[in-house]
């Protein structure tokens, strides 16, 4: 075996080993920035502490020119070897390294803006998913906060107006909605709605069957799936302008498999009692939380009118009755 000397040079021959960069050309100029701003970081520390090194050295050059015996000079020497280790830990800039990168995390937090929606879309191309997301994050950036419904520290009767976006009449509008001053009152009236919610879908499944019965959709599904792995075969196989219409025939047919899907979802759910009591209180939290999407407070706002209506009436017809009773006597 022909010796080699430690930067790789074959001696017998002076042949140059091959070499490699020890780190990516992408990882240097991300890493180069963090490692200068260190050093600067540094250097400014160092300004920073000068006065104060100043005042550490007039000090020693006192205390080791008053130390009289051997002891003394002994702790004044090892004092300032102190002194002199922890400024060089300081003057690393390899310290710096960290706060070097929190700062530029941090500055990037002022350059950065979020996607708006239609960026966020040409992005995705347009995906029936990005879409759902664009649509999710709307809905979450206009929640009515769970305090403005309800909130122990108003008093009974108080009212808040809650000014949103109604979706089915596409405009503004404004509901007066009276704040429950107890969670549990606000827990009864969401238990009542998310039953009347189960009900209706149940009448839903019960006037539709065909459409709600299980294995009709998990043969729907069967089929429909089929027709995705057919599709994504002969997408592999094809030129690109003819990828671009299976790509679109794709998407409609995975759009019908999210809809099979989540009517599945939806039929089991409600047809098991437990599981949607768990659902709707996994619903209540997140309305605590996170507050509630414009869309549930309307239908809530609206069942609870209706509710109050039927209270009401419920109060008033015994009193008639009672006085037509009365009279006849």
């Amino acid at each position: 075996m022909k010796p080699t000397s430690e930067d790789g040079q074959n001696e017998s021959t002076g042949e140059q080993w091959p070499r490699k960069l020890k780190i990516k050309l992408d990882e240097f100029q991300q890493s180069y920035p963090v490692a200068q701003l260190a050093v600067k970081l540094c250097d400014l520390q160092k300004r920073e502490l000068q006065n104060k090194w100043e005042v550490e050295d007039k000090k020693y050059a006192h205390d080791i020119q008053t130390a009289v015996t051997e002891s003394e000079k002994k702790r004044v020497n090892d004092e300032r070897n102190k002194q002199m280790g922890s400024r060089i830990a300081t003057l690393a800039p390899e310290g710096f390294l960290v706060t070097a990168w929190q700062l530029i995390e941090k500055a990037s937090e002022h350059v950065l803006r979020a996607q708006t929606d239609a960026e966020y879309l040409r992005q995705h191309d347009g995906s029936h998913e990005a879409g759902e997301k664009v649509v999710e994050r709307k809905l979450q950036g206009s929640r009515i906060p769970f305090k403005k419904l309800c909130n122990r520290e108003r008093r009974e009767g108080d009212s808040e107006p809650i000014k949103l976006f109604d979706a089915e009449s596409g405009r503004n509008i404004e509901v007066d909605w009276k704040v429950y001053t107890t969670q549990k009152a606000f827990d009864n009236l969401f238990w009542a709605y998310w039953d009347d919610i189960g009900e209706v879908w149940k009448k839903e499944f019960s006037s539709n069957p065909k459409r709600y019965d299980i294995r009709r959709i998990e043969t729907e599904l069967a089929d429909i799936r089929r027709q995705i792995g057919e599709q994504e075969r002969a997408w592999q196989n094809v030129d690109a302008g003819a990828r671009k219409q299976i790509g679109k025939q794709l998407a409609d047919v995975r759009a019908t498999e999210r809809d099979l899907e989540q009517r599945k979802s939806l039929v089991k759910l409600v047809s098991d009692a437990s599981d949607w009591k768990e659902r709707g209180k996994q619903k209540l939290d997140e309305w605590k939380r996170e507050g509630v999407p414009p869309n549930d407070f309307l239908a809530l706002a609206r069942f609870r009118r209706q509710r109050d209506k039927r209270a009401a009436n419920l109060k008033t017809k015994p009193k008639r009755k009672r006085w037509r009773q009365l009279k006849a006597r």
